[in-house]
């Protein structure tokens, strides 16, 4: 069941048009950053523009921008749910909760990584265009594309989508999901200037950034020209250890997530809210007058087109000409300035939420 489940989200996805304009938009990002001399992305100087230094380093600003293409996947796939009242349909069916919150996260992750793909083809592709200046360029080796994608920067999608995963789940917003990515690009922004200011913190910042932009920074910091266009750095030290810390908090966040997602919910879409409140609502003016039992409103209700907004005027209102009891007749008396009072805010929010 969970395959299938993850296989079913990941074909939604794929008909999903958001799948194909990220992929498009990012495609010719990377694509005008390797051809077109205004645009630059990693390295510059005596590098290629191809080299294995130059590719991690596209691949790994890219990471940062994805986030809101990776929130946009797996979000959707809480919210969605929820808003159309097809959650409660699941839920009542026998699919047990990791299969149905790991399978369709599985799912959605799996078609980021797929749409993330386009960075690298683009710098195959960009690489091999007939005007570009063949000095600039080195040749094309399937293994540093394959570490820049694989080991750099599929952890920091798989991070983010975690986090803003758990996001979701615990608030059931996507524009709470969104402002999530915008505090934490804003963290992230904020943290990058103070440690680039304090040369001392360069070894702190390595492991604390998420990314990986500061361990690989590091490793390569000394690093000549001819070995940035020629080597890779080890998958070992501060890469390493960098990468299994923050795939570790990615873990515990998606963990988190599974604790706060309660599979007993009932999903309520988002017109039968509206339906009920307005309901509740108008159920409201109805309960205020019918706290006396004497107050006549045949005149009030015979009337067509009839509205609450018109409700205040006095000329609508008569009492029973029938002679009341001094009980009934003093509860007419206090309730008949009261009634006029209240009714005059019902009509204004009728005409506000009940449209």
């Amino acid at each position: 069941m969970f395959a299938k489940i993850a296989a079913f989200e990941l074909r939604y996805q794929f008909k999903n048009p958001v799948f194909w304009v990220v992929a498009i938009l990012f495609f010719l990002l990377t694509f005008g950053a390797m051809t077109v001399d205004g645009i630059s992305i990693g390295s510059g100087g005596n590098v290629n523009a191809n080299s294995p230094v130059a590719i991690v380093q596209i691949c790994l600003s890219l990471t940062l921008f994805f986030m809101f293409v990776t929130t946009a996947f797996v979000a959707n796939v809480i919210v969605r749910d929820d808003e159309s009242g097809f959650g409660s349909m699941v839920r009542s069916t026998r699919v047990k909760k990791f299969d149905y919150l790991i399978g369709r996260f599985t799912g959605a992750f799996i078609a980021a990584a797929i749409a993330f793909m386009v960075v690298p083809f683009a710098i195959w592709f960009g690489s091999l265009m007939p005007w570009l200046d063949q000095e600039t360029l080195g040749p094309n080796r399937f293994r540093d594309y394959a570490f820049a994608y694989g080991v750099m920067a599929l952890p920091g999608i798989f991070l983010t989508s975690c986090i803003f995963f758990a996001v979701a789940t615990l608030t059931r917003s996507m524009m709470y999901s969104y402002l999530g990515v915008v505090v934490f690009l804003v963290m992230y922004i904020v943290f990058t200037a103070v440690v680039g200011s304090q040369p001392e913190l360069r070894d702190f910042a390595s492991y604390a950034e998420p990314f990986g932009l500061g361990a690989f920074a590091n490793e390569t910091r000394y690093w000549t020209a001819a070995e940035n266009n020629s080597m890779l750095p080890a998958i070992s030290g501060t890469i390493l250890i960098n990468k299994l810390i923050w795939i570790g908090v990615a873990l515990i966040a998606l963990a988190l997530a599974y604790h706060w997602f309660s599979f007993a919910d009932r999903g309520v879409s988002a017109h039968a809210k509206q339906r009920n409140r307005r309901r509740r609502l108008r159920s409201f003016p109805l309960l205020i007058l019918s706290l006396s039992r004497n107050f006549r409103r045949e005149t009030l209700f015979r009337q067509p087109g009839y509205s609450w907004s018109s409700a205040p005027n006095l000329k609508w209102f008569r009492f029973s000409k029938a002679r009341p009891s001094s009980c009934c007749w003093s509860l007419d008396c206090l309730m008949r300035p009261v009634v006029c009072t209240l009714l005059s805010p019902v009509g204004f929010l009728e005409r506000l939420l009940c449209r």
